[in-house]
């Protein structure tokens, strides 16, 4: 309903394996989703608000580097080109319209590298509006945008159980190029709540098929967890 304000924060942990190299690496987005009408058929419009981001990578050739919006110290001087980066989107914000099932129906206004971002991925859906049983099951597709390369990720997910008004959920996805070379695979569990808030665990192993062709060989493991909270 307006007036309602959900914070989602998604951390990927992810482990880059290139050649004989490994480079951890972790990624945090926060952000506020406040509503701030809901239309007659259900349609709400949302505005998304970045509240906290935080980057840590252990690069063997460049050392570490990391920033984290959230503390209140000054950054390193290796740091300071990423605070740089990262700290202009703090408190930067994009008004959409949405439907009830996550999906983006457009993008109205606000920061110009967010709308470009929400236009590569606009895709938040995680549950159908029809009506289900335990055990059923539903396919979903979308288009991410990742390093500038059109990935498409067709997923199975199964309603495993619904309890205390929760629905617990897992997926598997298999992940493929634009030529429809498969790229990876993904497996998740999440727990969707009433009150619409996403907690959830996703695990992928993505295979870079372009590095391979150029005689490399490049696999990201990644964890994503997704936790969301009711604000106001």
């Amino acid at each position: 309903k307006a007036g309602t304000i959900y914070y989602v924060e998604i951390s990927a942990t992810q482990q880059i394996k290139m050649m004989e190299m490994e480079m951890p690496q972790i990624m945090v987005f926060g952000a506020d989703f406040e509503v701030m009408s809901v239309g007659k058929k259900g349609n709400a419009i949302v505005k998304m608000t970045y509240k906290r981001i935080k980057f840590e990578q252990d690069n063997p050739q460049a050392g570490k580097i990391s920033y984290d919006s959230n503390s209140k110290e000054e950054p390193k001087e290796e740091n300071k080109a990423i605070a740089f980066g990262f700290g202009q989107l703090i408190d930067k914000y994009v008004t959409m319209e949405m439907q009830p099932t996550g999906k983006i129906i457009k993008i109205i206004d606000g920061d110009e590298r967010l709308q470009e971002a929400l236009k590569k991925d606009n895709n938040f859906a995680t549950y159908p509006t029809k009506k289900l049983k335990i055990g059923d099951s539903w396919i979903s597709k979308e288009k991410r945008d990742i390093s500038g390369k059109e990935i498409f990720i067709t997923s199975k997910v199964i309603l495993k159980d619904v309890k205390d008004g929760q629905f617990f959920l897992e997926s598997t996805s298999e992940m493929k190029n634009k030529t429809g070379e498969k790229i990876g695979d993904m497996t998740g569990k999440s727990i969707l709540q009433q009150n619409d808030v996403m907690i959830g665990i996703q695990k992928t192993l993505q295979k870079m098929p372009d590095f391979e062709s150029k005689g490399y060989k490049m696999d990201i493991l990644s964890e994503i967890i997704v936790d969301g909270v009711l604000k106001k």
